[in-house]
């Protein structure tokens, strides 16, 4: 992996197929293509109707402030080589709590599911934050998030308890998932331990999982 950046700018971090640079302005059609996708707005909190292309924009005003902050949230977009051609893949964004701990959450555009790119991404993203001495990584999704399921399983990422999350109306309170990956875990392979209820559900009638994204 390698990267560059100084305090308060997005380093950028690669592993030599999925490459993880700042967002910038003519990023906002592949992230509003993105929004409008029905199944990664099944797992938002946007209202409906939702303008796709606003939503691309007021994103990027924030990860604009945020970057601007040395120790605020950092986000990234997602790149990957496809043959010959640079593809869009979406982006990851981690938000320290404090100098040890940090939540992650990220989008997949739909042209890149089943590549393995956010897996990798996320890898990456994680590998950053321990070499700057951080100690945790924390996921949260709406229970039933499959796919970015597969994404932080494959990631190592180890499974607590079903909490109850507040999201912003109209959704209101829903059950939700919760996952953390420490720096001394193997991010290269899952962590062997139970699965959420869903996902044994989910085996049990032998229905299919997403592709890990």
């Amino acid at each position: 992996m390698s990267s560059t950046g100084s305090a308060g700018a997005t380093p950028t971090l690669t592993d030599g197929r999925v490459l993880l640079r700042a967002l910038r302005e003519d990023d906002a059609t592949s992230l509003a293509e993105q929004f409008a996708d029905p199944e990664s707005r099944r797992w938002t909190t946007t209202s409906d109707p939702f303008d796709t292309e606003f939503g691309a924009r007021s994103y990027l005003r924030r990860v604009e402030r945020d970057t601007a902050r040395a120790e605020g949230p950092r986000h990234w977009a997602v790149e990957w080589r496809d043959g010959d051609a640079t593809r869009f893949g979406g982006y990851v964004d981690l938000h320290p709590h404090d100098h040890t701990s940090a939540g992650i959450d990220f989008g997949l555009h739909p042209a890149s599911r089943g590549r393995h790119v956010m897996s990798a991404a996320v890898r990456l993203v994680c590998r950053w934050w321990f070499d700057q001495g951080g100690q945790h990584v924390t996921w949260f999704a709406e229970a039933g998030n499959l796919a970015s399921w597969q994404v932080v399983r494959a990631c190592g990422f180890r499974f607590g308890q079903v909490v109850t999350m507040y999201l912003p109306p109209p959704t209101g309170p829903v059950e939700g998932w919760v996952a953390t990956v420490g720096r001394d875990d193997d991010l290269a392979h899952p962590a062997e331990e139970s699965e959420p209820e869903a996902v044994l559900a989910a085996r049990h009638h032998d229905s299919p999982l997403p592709a890990i994204a």
